[in-house]
């Protein structure tokens, strides 16, 4: 492909807590972070809005973050992107301080340079709908020539950039992604200095905001003892008196994932009471201290832990990546920085097999996505250089209510497809639908199995049963979202679908609108 001069190639770490942005540089051969008008290598995943009075103001990332007057605060979005009302977490709805009704927004802008290649990276396990909403956020953001990768594949790309000599031909690397949303685990193996992943797996609903949820309810619960109903959500509150709560509940976040992050430093850690009750002018007697052991023993009985653990034994168990048998294990994200969570990871494999203090861990994902930009670039680099694969089978509904296997786990990306015949079950049909559905389960029924789409095929000649016939065909693309087709044998009639995001022309007309307000931000 063809590379505009002074282009660059860029990295987006689209993060549930924090996210970073990185570029390729060619001079120096190794992708670089950018920073914040404060320095600051990670943004918050933050937006900030105060319209109560005619100042109104809309701030984001660490400012808004940091904005100890603000109204509403809209944090993490990625567990809400592209998804269904109906498949938001109860547990998170009930700590936020806002309805869900949030856009998800990022922007890369370096020195007015022109952006060749963009790669945005997502969680192992995100849908199509999902990934499709990812790639709409980039498009309001104005961010072209976007296409997607799985977090733990950026970032062991990035690894083996800035370590060329650290993995020989064979060696297995462990990559466990534990950030503040999600936590993404994939086993990788190095063929003739290719990175091929071997499997992968995740959990969209087990990240470090979980934790800062348990800290959240240790904390409230203290303060209640102090003021009764400190925190209480009442019925026919006034507009004022909303406000005034959401800032107790702001101010709850924050503090809550202050605690949380000094008690992986130190063994008990102080409440800032002053800030926490700043509308409060009542002498009130409220224990400060938090010792890191209630912290661990709360995140125990909630089961945190235990989820953890299991979803890395589930994906490395499949390949039989085990203590003894792993060269290198990689702990990415901030909750990797938690003492138990480290132990947890030691129980499995040995200490020695951990990455240097030299690797940072919060901006992995980042410079190893601007890596794989740039590697975009044929003439750069010559050849592919990570070969990622479908995380879980996916397949459609037969008679029965069967789940038919069509694309298996482990296939590597873009898939080939597959295709098969299927026949018409009753007289005169005119229609035929395919239900997809991806999981693990013997019928679409199964415990953890999804719906993904349905594709309907009209207009099918009559007859009788068994005289028509169907193709269907159906593989995932480079960005891991299906494209799927379907046609009647002998007949003109096709029906084609990549599962994206429904948007009316009304939406689209808005999208427009948005796209030339969030220029006003930059």
């Amino acid at each position: 492909m063809a590379v505009e001069e002074n282009s660059f190639s860029i990295g987006i770490d689209l993060g549930t807590t924090f996210s970073s942005v990185a570029y390729y540089d060619p001079v120096k051969g190794e992708p670089v972070v950018l920073q914040d008008e404060s320095g600051k290598e990670q943004v918050a995943s933050w937006i900030s809005i105060s319209q109560f009075d005619k100042s109104g103001y809309t701030l984001i990332g660490s400012n808004a973050k940091s904005d100890i007057n603000t109204e509403c605060a809209i944090y993490d979005s990625k567990r809400i992107i592209g998804r269904d009302e109906s498949d938001v977490s109860y547990d998170d709805r009930e700590h936020w301080p806002f309805k869900i009704k949030g856009k998800d927004n990022g922007s890369a802008y370096i020195q007015q340079c022109p952006i060749s290649n963009v790669v945005v990276t997502v969680p192992v396990d995100f849908n199509d709908r999902q990934r499709e909403a990812t790639l709409l956020a980039c498009k309001l953001a104005g961010i072209k020539n976007v296409e997607l990768a799985n977090e733990p594949t950026a970032a062991i790309a990035g690894y083996k950039r800035e370590n060329p000599n650290s993995l020989k031909n064979g060696d297995k690397v462990v990559l466990i992604d534990f950030g503040g949303g999600t936590l993404d685990v994939s086993c990788c193996k190095i063929v003739n200095d290719n990175i091929i992943v071997e499997s992968s797996g995740g959990n969209q609903n087990l990240g470090g905001n979980d934790f800062d949820n348990v800290m959240t309810d240790i904390i409230k619960e203290r303060i209640e003892d102090g003021i009764p109903g400190y925190y209480e959500k009442k019925q026919g509150m006034t507009q004022k008196e909303k406000i005034a709560l959401n800032k107790k509940l702001v101010r709850l976040k924050k503090e809550s994932e202050k605690i949380k992050i000094e008690l992986s430093g130190k063994t008990d850690s102080e409440l800032d009471l002053e800030f926490l009750l700043s509308d409060n002018n009542d002498e009130i007697l409220i224990e400060p201290t938090i010792t890191r052991k209630e912290f661990e023993e709360e995140c125990k009985s909630r089961g945190l832990y235990e989820e953890f653990i299991n979803k890395i034994k589930q994906v490395t168990q499949k390949k039989g990546y085990k203590k003894g048998n792993v060269q290198l294990v990689l702990l990415i994200g901030g909750t990797c920085k938690m003492p138990k969570i480290i132990d947890e990871v030691a129980s499995l494999f040995d200490r020695q097999t951990f990455a240097d203090k030299n690797f940072n861990p919060l901006t992995a994902v980042a410079k190893g996505a601007a890596y794989l930009a740039y590697s975009k670039q044929s003439e750069c680099v010559g050849h592919k250089i990570v070969y990622d694969i479908v995380p879980t089978p996916i397949g459609i509904e037969i008679i029965g209510g069967i789940f038919e296997i069509l694309i298996k786990e482990g296939e590597t990306l873009p898939t080939t497809g597959a295709t098969k015949q299927y026949y018409t079950t009753k007289d005169n049909q005119t229609s035929a639908k395919f239900n997809i559905y991806k999981g693990f389960g013997k019928y679409i029924s199964s415990i953890g199995m999804e719906f993904i789409t349905t594709l309907r095929v009209d207009g099918i000649p009559s007859g009788k049963a068994g005289e028509q016939s169907f193709e269907f065909t159906i593989k995932v693309n480079e960005n891991g979202m299906m494209e799927i087709s379907a046609s009647v044998v002998g007949s003109d009639i096709k029906k084609d679908l990549i599962v994206s995001v429904d948007l009316s022309k009304k939406e689209e007309g808005e999208i427009a609108k948005l796209m030339e307000h969030f220029q006003t931000f930059y």
